[in-house]
């Protein structure tokens, strides 16, 4: 899917944890920002190793009308698919190629109460989130996980506001969030945001809706899709309608394989959550990984969200 790309110079280049690089960006050609609101993310073009370019989303950690530039903040992740280390190698003065801001996890402003959960790199469109309520004067209460200080982005920031808890949790789950406490109280009109790794976000779902929780009150954002999984391998998809087939290796996406075999495949997230990219399937049996299909919609079978979700056994049909 074509995207407009402006290339952004970087004016500044600030580590605000271990190993999470904040990126200060602005227009090359000297032209104004666009405007964006809390929980908006850039798609910023990045080069692989194997000299592929991609693009990788990152969530602007600007309050909404800070436009003096754009501020990203990325976290390096040496076992990832190569992303995170373009953007550390990038230097100051350098240029990246960028799209307008876009906003897959709007904040409600309107909300009587917001609730505010983070985990690791989930932190940055939480943060641009509790900015955003500051400077409206709207009622907050912010949790942040991490395993421990050194690796939490802004905790400084985070821990000086009124309503806001660090937890270091070592990384052992059972010495995080209280979610039963946390999430308590459940009212008309207060609202859950909560980004992070899957993990968090199953069990925080979960949670709020054993405390019943209304849906259109829980707001979610994955800071990135998961990774190769455990016995993952290869599968052949064929598309019905292009008469074209191509095997999906592990590591790659169907999603992926799409887009170098020439086809134009609709897609936004790339983290199986807002489901633009779901297909019909023809034949097959998919491994569903996504957060958008129904539990109903998983059971039958018939569609797949191309930019997470795989094969069970050795072949799929899609109508593409």
């Amino acid at each position: 899917m074509d995207r407009v790309l402006r290339d952004m110079r970087i004016t500044g280049l600030t580590d605000v944890a271990e190993t999470i690089r904040e990126f200060a960006l602005v227009p090359v050609d000297g032209q104004r920002l666009d405007g964006f609101s809390a929980g908006a993310h850039l798609d910023c073009e990045v080069r692989l190793p194997d000299g592929r370019a991609a693009m990788r989303a990152y969530s602007l950690v600007n309050a909404p009308g800070d436009t003096a530039a754009y501020r990203i903040a990325v976290a390096r992740s040496d076992a990832g698919r190569g992303g995170s280390t373009f953007m550390h190698a990038l230097r100051k003065g350098g240029t990246i190629r960028v799209g307008s801001p876009r906003n897959d996890f709007p904040l409600l402003m309107s909300a009587s109460e917001t609730l505010l959960l983070a985990g690791g790199i989930g932190i940055t469109p939480i943060l641009a989130m509790t900015r955003a309520l500051s400077h409206g004067g709207r009622p907050f209460e912010v949790h942040y996980v991490g395993r421990r200080r050194e690796v939490m982005a802004y905790a400084d920031e985070i821990e000086a506001m009124a309503g806001a808890r660090l937890i270091f949790d070592g990384g052992d789950p059972a010495r995080g969030l209280d979610l039963s406490g946390v999430l308590s109280g459940v009212r008309e009109g207060r609202h859950l945001y909560v980004c992070g790794p899957r993990p968090l976000i199953n069990a925080v779902l979960a949670k709020a809706k054993e405390a019943g929780w209304p849906q259109r009150q829980l707001h979610f954002e994955l800071f990135g899709a998961d990774g190769p999984q455990s016995g993952d391998r290869s599968f052949t998809v064929e598309f019905a309608r292009s008469c074209k087939t191509v095997d999906v290796p592990v590591g790659r996406t169907i999603l992926d394989v799409m887009e170098e075999i020439g086809l134009d495949p609709l897609f936004d997230c790339r983290r199986g959550e807002c489901g633009i990219c779901v297909t019909d399937v023809i034949e097959g049996e998919p491994d569903h990984r996504d957060m958008n299909l129904s539990e109903r919609e998983k059971r039958a079978g018939k569609l797949i969200c191309t930019c997470v979700s795989r094969a069970k056994g050795g072949r799929l049909v899609l109508d593409a």
